[in-house]
């Protein structure tokens, strides 16, 4: 049998801790400090395996340095969770660090290549598609409206700033960006009612999934019990 390489051992074991953290961090972690959503994005551990980087992008938190600091604290238990599910010869020591690639990501100017920042949560793009429902409309405070008739001069005379809808209706947008979110989201302010790691279509920069095999089997999970009080049946 060919021996594994030690940069592929060290690649496979790093998958692995990636893995197992963000399962125990989401799953498992009562600390009240950490809040928000926190994705694992990369794990780095020493060649002897006795310590482990793990650096986690951290968002929608009421505090990201404290969110940081009770994921430092919360440390011992992650790592020896992981010494229960992960046969390895030595469980390393967990040093957490901010990955905040995404926070600078946010910030370049793509405008050069026609490129815009979009919403993931956007006012606009609800009414779009929802306009039809007055009770959502109503509480979104967006009217909609008739596209009067045309003018002497055969055009419809209609705010600059309106919206055109079908079937001859436009509206003004009421976007509010919400102003608990970082600087550069754009999003209006909503609550979640879902529940992270559970939506089965993986899309590849999804910040609600932070594990592809854990969101498929956390679908499963629905599956199989889908008049569960929880998402994951669990």
């Amino acid at each position: 049998m060919k021996r594994e390489n030690g940069n592929n051992r060290l690649n496979r074991i790093n998958e692995e801790l990636k893995r197992e953290i963000s399962n125990i961090i989401n799953y498992e972690v009562t600390n009240s400090n950490v809040t928000g959503m926190v994705s694992v994005t990369s794990v780095k551990i020493s060649p002897d395996l006795r310590y482990a980087k793990v650096k986690v992008s951290i968002l929608n938190s009421r505090n990201v340095k404290q969110t940081l600091a009770g994921l430092k604290s919360s440390s011992g238990f992650i790592r020896s969770r992981i010494a229960q599910s992960i046969n390895l010869r030595v469980t390393p020591e967990l040093v957490f660090e901010l990955d905040d690639s995404m926070e600078y990501g946010e910030k370049i100017d793509i405008s050069k290549y026609g490129i815009e920042h979009n919403r993931c949560i956007d006012g606009d793009l609800i009414t779009r598609i929802a306009w039809k429902d007055q009770e959502l409309m109503n509480f979104m405070k967006v009217k909609i409206e008739d596209v009067p008739a045309p003018s002497l001069f055969g055009d419809a005379e209609i705010p600059q700033d309106a919206i055109l809808l079908p079937n001859n209706k436009f509206f003004i947008s009421a976007h509010k960006k919400d102003n608990g979110q970082r600087e550069f989201c754009g999003c209006m302010s909503a609550k979640d009612v879902g529940e992270y790691n559970t939506c089965p279509h993986l899309c590849e920069y999804c910040y609600a999934n932070t594990s592809k095999e854990t969101a498929l089997a956390n679908w499963k999970c629905h599956a199989n019990n889908p008049f569960a009080e929880t998402i994951t049946g669990k």
